[in-house]
């Protein structure tokens, strides 16, 4: 079963408070795409072998010292660059550049558990307050908008603790509006997401700027949905701006 209720929190930051609504949940109609509804579900066969490393440190199968850690997420980080260039660049109708950097202060890689004890003292407990990334809902493309890549960092199938998208009269609501948002508006709100994934895909969106996409972590309310299977995923954030003319 992929439908139901969630009661969800919202980050409406603009109000200074934090909307409670019970909304509707229901899986995505077809694929999302990035150019439409700014996110994205990508295939990561040619993913996950740059970053097999930072996955088996996660998942306790590779134990090195803190500096080696930081050292190989760095560098797996960066091997996603080209791979996620690849993938927006269609999207956009004009050149892109995918940087290094990220518009969030909470960091760059952030490994999340739920339903579980803290695997490592480097993970990051799951966020259930629906939120856009560090607040930001203003910037365009030109001055650099983050997009994120989310990942399950095991093959079993999420079935708790998933990660949802909100959307209302059938669009994705864009992080701008996030400041006008009231109580009542909920009323048909849905939250939108991809039921059992594993990590054979990826998800890919905007986490910052006007279009960015409010994003949590929700359950549902019907305690007959709930497995209470733990989760474990990842989220790369990287920045993405208009490529900039090269100076002769």
């Amino acid at each position: 079963m992929s439908g139901g209720t969630a009661s969800i929190l919202v980050d409406c930051f603009a109000q200074s408070k934090k909307v409670r609504a019970s909304v509707n949940v229901s899986e995505f109609h077809g694929s999302p795409t990035f150019a439409k509804h700014r996110i994205q579900i990508e295939n990561t066969s040619e993913l996950l072998p740059l970053v097999q490393s930072t996955i088996d440190l996660c998942m306790g199968t590779l134990v090195v010292d803190e500096e080696e850690r930081n050292s190989i997420f760095a560098s797996e980080r960066r091997r996603i660059l080209g791979w996620l260039h690849e993938r927006l660049q269609p999207q956009f109708e004009v050149p892109i550049e995918v940087s290094e950097g990220s518009a969030s202060h909470h960091g760059k890689i952030l490994a999340r558990f739920a339903g579980v004890e803290e695997p490592a003292k480097f993970w990051n407990r799951h966020y259930t307050t629906f939120h856009i990334d560090h607040k930001q809902n203003t910037a365009e493309l030109d001055a650099g908008i983050q997009v994120n890549v989310w990942v399950n960092l095991t093959a079993k199938p999420i079935s708790d603790f998933n990660l949802g998208f909100l959307e209302k009269a059938g669009q994705i609501i864009p992080g701008q509006q996030l400041n006008i948002l009231k109580d009542e508006d909920f009323a048909d709100v849905v939250v939108r997401y991809q039921p059992y994934l594993t990590n054979e895909h990826a998800l890919i969106f905007q986490s910052t700027g006007a279009m960015s996409v409010i994003h949590g972590c929700f359950r549902f309310e019907d305690a007959g949905q709930l497995t209470n299977e733990p989760r474990h995923s990842i989220e790369w954030r990287f920045l993405v701006r208009r490529a900039q003319p090269i100076s002769s």
